[in-house]
Order: C-alpha cells, then sequence, then structure tokens
C-alpha cells in the first residue's frame, strides 16, 4: 500500500500531537476503582457458594462520583459454573442503566450485561457462566445516571452441582451471513437466588475460514436469555445477556459481537432460564439467530493534508498511526466478498488516493495518472450502480470544490450514526455526489 511521505519535522510534531490528544483521553476517561475490601481476588471453590456480598443486600454505589468499580476473585477449579445477580433500586435516579462486564486476568471483556430500569423503581438482572480456571474481575458502570447515589447489589455464588454440557456437544451447523431457526434440544435443573429453576439450551457450530468479525442478534425468551461464544474446546470466549426493562418488566433482544475470530471451529449456546414459579414450555417453541459476517473499514486522517483513508489492513493502520496519522475507529463493516469489489487509487504527484468501482471510473483515474493498488481494497454490500436504503449502510460520496491537492473526497454514513457529519459536511460547501456503496449493517 502506498502512504504518504512526510519529513521528519512534521513527523515529530505529529507524533507529539498524537500523544496530547491520547493523554488528554487517558485523564479524562474515569478510572475504575477496587470497592472497599476488595484489594485482593476472592478465591472460589466448589463449596463457595455466596461471595461479593449476599441476595437483598442493597449498598448505596461504591464511588461517591460514580465512576466504575471493580470487583476481582479468582476461580480456582479447572471448569466452573458461576452464577452472578444484580439489583437496583431507586425510583428517584434518572433513566439509565448499569453496565456489568466480566475481564480475564489480560484485560478481555469475556461476558457483558445491563441493568436497566433505573427511574422506575426497581430492576433484577441474574445469569451464569461456566468459567475456566484464572483471574476474573468484574466491573460496574453506571451509563446514563453517572454519580446517582442508587441502591445496588452485586451477589454472585458458585454451584458445584451446576450442569457443564457434554464437549463436544450436540450442535446445529450455522452459515454465516445467515438467519437460522431452531427448537432447544434439552433442559436440566438449575438454581438461581437459592431457588429451582430450568434452564434449556440449544447448541449452533459454525467455521470461520478467514479472520472474520462475527455477530449473532436474537430475540429474548420471557426470561434471561444468555448468547455464548465457544471454542472447540468448550472455553468460553465472549457472551452477554438480554437487557431487561424495569418499566415494562419485559427483556429486550440481545446480540453478541465476537470481534474478530481466527480460523477455527467455534460454538454459540443459546441459553433461556425459566424463572421459578413461571412456565415457559420453552422445548415447543421455535427462535432465530441471525449471524453476520464483515471486515472492519478503518478511517484514518492526515491533519496535514486534510485526506481520509479507509484500510481493512490493521497492519497498515498501524503503520499510518506511528506514520502521524490519526486512527478515527471503525467506518463501517464490509461484507467478507461479494459481487462488487472497489479499488483504492493513489496519486503519485501528490500522495492522494480515490476509491473506484465502476470499470469506466477506474479507467478514466488511470488514464489520468492515478495508479490502481494491488488487489480489491474491500467489497460493497450492494451494487454501487444501485443502492436501496435499508439493505446495508450506505456510504454517500463528497467533493470539496474550494480544495485542492489530497482531501477533495470525503466518505461518509447515510445513517443516523453519520448524520451529523453529513450535515455539517454540507453547511461547509461539500458537493454531495451520491451513493459511492455500502456496507453490511452491523446493527
Amino acid at each position: 500500500m502506498n502512504l504518504l511521505k512526510r519529513n521528519w519535522k512534521r513527523l515529530a510534531c505529529g507524533l507529539l500531537a498524537l500523544g496530547v490528544v491520547l493523554a488528554a483521553v487517558v485523564m479524562a476517561a474515569p478510572t475504575p476503582a477496587m470497592a472497599e475490601g476488595e484489594d485482593e481476588p476472592y478465591v472460589l471453590t466448589p463449596d463457595t457458594h455466596w461471595f461479593i456480598g449476599q441476595s437483598h443486600h442493597r449498598q448505596p454505589w461504591p464511588n461517591e462520583d460514580g465512576s466504575p468499580v471493580e470487583y476481582p476473585f479468582t476461580v480456582q477449579e479447572e471448569r466452573m459454573v458461576v452464577w452472578f445477580l444484580m439489583e437496583a433500586d431507586d425510583s428517584d435516579a434518572p433513566k439509565g442503566y448499569v453496565l456489568w462486564q466480566l475481564f480475564n486476568e489480560s484485560g478481555k471483556e469475556v461476558f457483558s450485561a445491563y441493568l436497566m430500569g433505573f427511574g422506575y423503581g426497581y430492576a433484577t438482572q441474574y445469569f451464569g457462566y461456566t468459567l475456566d480456571q484464572g483471574t476474573y474481575t468484574q466491573r460496574l458502570t453506571q451509563v446514563g445516571c453517572e454519580g446517582t447515589v442508587c441502591s445496588i447489589a452485586l451477589g454472585a455464588y458458585t454451584d458445584p452441582d451446576a450442569w457443564i454440557p457434554r464437549w463436544p456437544p450436540k450442535a446445529q451447523q450455522v452459515g454465516l451471513d445467515a438467519t437460522v431457526t431452531g427448537k432447544f434440544d434439552e433442559s436440566h435443573e438449575a438454581t438461581v437466588d437459592g431457588e429451582a429453576a430450568t434452564k434449556y439450551t440449544k447448541f449452533f457450530s459454525f467455521d470461520v475460514d478467514e479472520p472474520t468479525n462475527v455477530k449473532f442478534s436474537a430475540p429474548p425468551f420471557f426470561g434471561a436469555t444468555q448468547l455464548s461464544l465457544l471454542d472447540s474446546e468448550g472455553a468460553t470466549i465472549a457472551g452477554t445477556t438480554s437487557p431487561h426493562d424495569g418499566s415494562q418488566n419485559s427483556y429486550q433482544s440481545l446480540s453478541l459481537d465476537c470481534g474478530r475470530l481466527e480460523p477455527g471451529t467455534y460454538y454459540l449456546s443459546y441459553e433461556t432460564i425459566e424463572e421459578p414459579g413461571t412456565t415457559l414450555n420453552a422445548l415447543s417453541r421455535g427462535f432465530t439467530i441471525s449471524v453476520k459476517t464483515g471486515h472492519e473499514m478503518y478511517r484514518m486522517y492526515n491533519p496535514w493534508s486534510d485526506e481520509h483513508l479507509y484500510t481493512q489492513d490493521a497492519s497498515e493502520r498501524d503503520t499510518m498511526v506511528s506514520n502521524g496519522w490519526n486512527y478515527e475507529g471503525i467506518a463501517w463493516y464490509a461484507p467478507l466478498t461479494s459481487d462488487y469489489p472497489v479499488y483504492r487509487f493513489y496519486n503519485p504527484n501528490n500522495g492522494d488516493h480515490m476509491y473506484a468501482s465502476s470499470q469506466d471510473e477506474c479507467e478514466s483515474l488511470e488514464a489520468s495518472g492515478w495508479q490502481k493498488e494491488e488487489g480489491v481494497a474491500f467489497y460493497s454490500n450492494d451494487d454501487p450502480e444501485s443502492i436501496v436504503r435499508g439493505g446495508g449502510v450506505t456510504i454517500g460520496r463528497f467533493f470539496n470544490p474550494y480544495h485542492e491537492g489530497p482531501g477533495t473526497h470525503h466518505f461518509v454514513r447515510i445513517d443516523a450514526e453519520g448524520k451529523a457529519e453529513f450535515s455539517q459536511m454540507m453547511k461547509d460547501g461539500w458537493k454531495y455526489e451520491g451513493k459511492g456503496w455500502s456496507g453490511v449493517f452491523w446493527g
């Protein structure tokens, strides 16, 4: 890939500016603090039962400023089922929610869940995970109600008699980029907050042939519903639960963004718990799960030339950052492949980059001295010549008639996420040239 060449003075200034920005971001971000008395990880054994507080024993939010709070613990056995419970009660709190996250000893997020219902009086959430041996950290973060002194309970207990699936499990094969239907294969007894419950489970398996971003979406199932991603050995990689809406006393749809998965075989477990005193008849009900894949399209910005550049190559992104470009995050997700390739061109005279998909524009750029870079830059989700809104994320194309040199073209999402930038560019005099291509809808 071609990169702009700069002298050492520009590079030094750029790196200094980048360092200042990163330092400001770090200083501005709230720093999680260990809860009082939680300086050393709590060691779990099969007989631990309750730890980190007791059920129905609420305490005000641990930090007065509302900053995140952490609770470490260690799983001593090779594999153990741990149940977690969150409760909140404060009818005076503004609408918001608590984000619960579980991190492994390397700092990678393993699970996440949302406790919703603030401003409605009371909300609760419980969920169980099969954890491998190691040290973990729970983190609670207030979102939309930061600093509110709300009553919060965080309970967790081990269950040595909990059902751990045989491995490998009976699983339904899933094709990527598809919507699959299924029914629960089996159920088993569980214990939730000391009461008997029934847990229904269905396993799906899928293969990844090349490094790929995978995301699953599923509806709730009349109770706490959980999605978990496991590797070929049954070790848990990631998971999430359906958020609970306290105002409606209902569970919401859930999605699991698995991130970039390396080639291999994976399993997805879809579980729901029959809450004590209720009957789901879950074994007779069907459900659907949506599977999506895509490549991250990284957005880069050159503060000296005002050019934006897009790449799905993480190594190119890192090289450009080291050369002074600003990384602006993931712009959209491109499909792994399609019938609509998009090519990237480089202008050796001024260092600019351009993107084109149609044969006519590609030939026109090359005739004007632009160099077509090797291979396909990325793929469009739909035909760039006839994109229909709703099928994916549409990327609009802009031209700046008042600017010469690199950065005369810019590409912006045409959806709610890109609305503010789109409007600002129109106000600043950029000329909208229509739809450029589309990406995968990752919502």
